[in-house]
């Protein structure tokens, strides 16, 4: 009968003293059935470490998409920032405006890529909420209503369906 790493959910033969898949020390995962130490139900397994084993089932939809948009916000707030420095010259009365409108779009892109780095590690969801809220609100600030206005959903989402997947 195989067991199962509670640290990552993957199966492991019998007598195995460390997971090949995490390299956890097995003998020392606690006691339940196998030397995994989580539960068998009707042929499936519940890990007890729930969150570990959301972690090794990947980004999963949501967090794909999360990422996938963030990837365009930053490409759409670099470009919009860049754009918006390349023409202060070109208007004498705004062109600090414009400086400040483009550094603000840069830092929005520069916020958002730091997001999506958070994400794709699925490490410290609070860092990753406030990095996706800061950026979008500057984001609408600078103008870039479509940018703001999907960071500021991928911070329901994150906060709310996808916390789970997070390790902290």
């Amino acid at each position: 009968m195989a067991s199962y790493c509670t640290n990552c959910g993957k199966d492991i033969a019998d007598g195995t003293r460390f997971c090949p898949a995490c390299g956890a020390d097995t003998m020392s995962q606690g006691s339940g059935s196998g030397y995994g130490g989580g539960d068998y139900n009707s042929g499936g397994y519940t890990p007890s470490n729930n969150q570990s084993y959301n972690q090794s089932q990947g980004l999963g939809g949501t967090l794909t998409v999360i990422m996938v948009f963030g990837v365009i916000w930053a490409v759409w707030s670099f470009l919009f920032g860049i754009a918006c420095i390349a023409i202060m010259d070109e208007f004498l009365y705004y062109g600090g405006g414009l400086a400040l409108t483009g550094g603000l779009s840069i830092v929005s892109g520069l916020l958002a890529i730091l997001c999506c780095v958070f994400i794709y590690q699925q490490k410290n969801h609070m860092m990753a909420c406030i990095l996706c809220l800061i950026g979008s609100l500057i984001g609408l600030y600078t103008g870039l209503i479509f940018c703001g206005v999907i960071g500021i959903v991928f911070f329901i989402l994150m906060l709310t369906k996808e916390k789970n997947r997070f390790s902290s």
